[in-house]
């Protein structure tokens, strides 16, 4: 398959959309508020108070609202904070991969504050040791509002590394942080620790694909995001990159649409890949099988919103 130079300005970050600040998103840190923003872990961690703990009923409700609406921001942030109150660090890890995958701040102003609380909840326990790769993340999510926290969050992922707590997320921290310098190289051979730690880490291939595209190397970009997809074919936001890369950048519809089947055949009910299959056929000239592809899709999206 004939690999062209990537537009990769129009592509940007693999997978994420780029959206209009919500109403009553917390604003970017600077000045006083960034400061607020550095000093809260902090500070929560120095007088030794612990963040609020969701209570079950509220819990309950936010464990409904990611069932119905997995990809659903405030529902996985929200959940991850409640998951750390409660111990349970590698659920609360993935909960944060899967909201931060999408560049989202969410649309709560109050999350800013209920992961800054955790944190420093978390990083003032003497009595066991810190979950030090979720701290990794929920810094990773304060560098949204303040920068400073980027390094914050690679020190505490360096610690889990050296102490092996979640080696390969860690890896993954620090690959998203050198991305956000622009250190691309240095990104992707992090990332490429991660997957040699876990190669099923689909996020770790997601965020390889999108260095490999900063890096002018279309090849291994598509390679990566295709690794993307085989590692979690039950997750359709893994579809979308395939698609930028393999129908739109490359032109390249057959493909397309034999790894669209090849995503079907594990999970019939994959909406993306029903679009992803619909668009290839009709790139090849197959009206018929692309409109039948739209009518699935379409069915399986109204009844996963009547749920």
């Amino acid at each position: 398959m004939a690999a062209p130079r990537l537009r990769e300005r129009r592509v940007g970050h693999l997978g994420r959309r780029r959206r209009r600040p919500r109403r009553g998103r917390p604003p970017r840190a600077h000045g006083a508020h960034a400061g607020a923003v550095r000093g809260g872990a902090a500070g929560d961690a120095r007088r030794g108070r612990a963040g609020p703990r969701l209570a079950g009923a509220r819990h309950a409700v936010v464990r409904r609202r990611a069932v119905a609406r997995p990809d659903h921001v405030d529902a996985l942030l929200l959940s991850a904070v409640a998951l750390a109150h409660a111990g349970e660090t590698g659920r609360a890890i993935d909960a944060m991969n899967r909201a931060l995958r999408h560049g989202d701040a969410g649309g709560r102003p109050t999350i800013v504050y209920r992961i800054m609380e955790a944190a420093g909840a978390l990083a003032a326990r003497r009595d066991v040791q810190p979950p030090l790769c979720l701290l990794a993340h929920l810094h990773r999510y304060l560098r949204i509002f303040d920068e400073a926290q980027g390094e914050v969050a690679m020190r505490y992922a360096r610690r889990a590394i050296d102490t092996g707590d979640r080696p390969a997320d860690a890896w993954l921290t620090i690959g998203v942080i050198l991305d956000k310098r622009g250190h691309h190289a240095d990104a992707l051979a992090a990332l490429q620790r991660a997957l040699a730690i876990d190669p099923r880490h689909a996020e770790a291939y997601r965020w390889a694909a999108t260095q490999a595209l900063m890096l002018q190397d279309p090849v291994l970009a598509y390679r990566m995001a295709r690794a993307a997809l085989e590692a979690a074919p039950d997750d359709p936001f893994y579809a979308r990159p395939v698609e930028r890369l393999v129908l739109r950048e490359f032109g390249d519809a057959r493909t397309m649409a034999a790894l669209m089947e090849q995503a079907l055949a594990r999970n019939p009910g994959m909406a993306a890949a029903h679009e992803g299959l619909a668009r290839a056929a009709e790139a090849l000239g197959d009206a018929d099988r692309a409109a039948g592809h739209r009518r699935v899709a379409a069915e399986l999206r109204r009844g996963r919103s009547a749920r």
